[in-house]
């Protein structure tokens, strides 16, 4: 039977981490988690407990290195990601699933994430499909300082077995505007690196920074890298997302007739 570890980045983990790693510790063989150094509450004692492997790092404006240093740090044959600030539902069903993707001889698992929520609304303004569970986490790396995805060493084609379980559900930080800082800023570093290697923008790139700026009510701002995603990605669903993204912008101006358009 193959063996999955969980991987996690945490800093000040401990609530989270009392509540999901009980949770999850059943369904996985090792736990490798990367603590950051600012870290003061009981996470350390917490994950011990658990019987997990820690590595320390100090954050760099980029999130995607700590993830790295505990993947590389990952034994098993499957390795499935968590924040401590998720919660994750049908866990039990990772087993079959992986059985059904190495059956079909799939990468990985994707499933949904409910990344934000809308306080005032009461509902979720972000939902995306993510890479969740990897096969050989040898083959692969974290990419980007923030907004950070896996893709293959060799930069393949990834396949992955979609499902509708392991629905992953994120806490949104109650300071959403320091966080929403925090991504510009680093999205902004993102934009500058691409730039300085003569590189093309990365659509990714660019939908998320206009998703960031339109949550800050930089609209105009939002609505022109909108259109930069539209206009270099390659993927009928992220050109389906930001031309959503565009619709509302121009709702927000009260250009209706384009936003209808769009």
């Amino acid at each position: 039977m193959s063996t999955v570890a969980l991987n996690m980045m945490v800093l000040n983990g401990e609530k989270g981490l009392r509540r999901l790693l009980p949770k999850v510790r059943k369904y996985v063989d090792e736990i490798v988690i990367a603590i950051d150094d600012r870290t003061t509450d009981k996470t350390e004692r917490i994950c011990r407990r658990h019987g997990s492997r820690m590595t320390r790092f100090h954050f760099a404006d980029d999130f995607s290195k700590p993830r790295q240093q505990a993947l590389e740090l990952t034994q098993s044959d499957w390795m499935i990601w968590l924040d401590s600030d998720d919660d994750i539902e049908e866990i039990e069903k990772l087993p079959d699933l992986i059985a059904d993707a190495e059956k079909k001889g799939l990468d990985g698992i994707a499933s949904a994430y409910f990344y934000e929520k809308d306080a005032e609304l009461n509902q979720w303004v972000q939902v995306l499909t993510r890479e969740r569970v990897i096969r050989d986490p040898s083959r692969w790396r974290w990419r980007d300082r923030v907004h950070e995805h896996l893709v293959l060493s060799d930069d393949g084609q990834k396949r992955y077995l979609p499902t509708a379980s392991l629905t992953v559900i994120h806490a949104t930080p109650g300071d959403t505007a320091t966080r929403r800082e925090r991504n510009v800023h680093l999205l902004s570093m993102m934009l500058s690196d691409d730039l300085y290697a003569g590189r093309e923008y990365a659509p990714r790139t660019c939908g998320y920074f206009a998703e960031e700026l339109l949550g800050k009510g930089n609209v105009t701002g939002a609505l022109t890298w909108f259109e930069r995603c539209i206009e270099r990605s390659g993927s009928p669903d992220e050109r389906y997302t930001k031309l959503l993204g565009v619709a509302e912008c121009h709702r927000r101006m009260m250009a209706c007739d384009k936003a209808r358009d769009a």
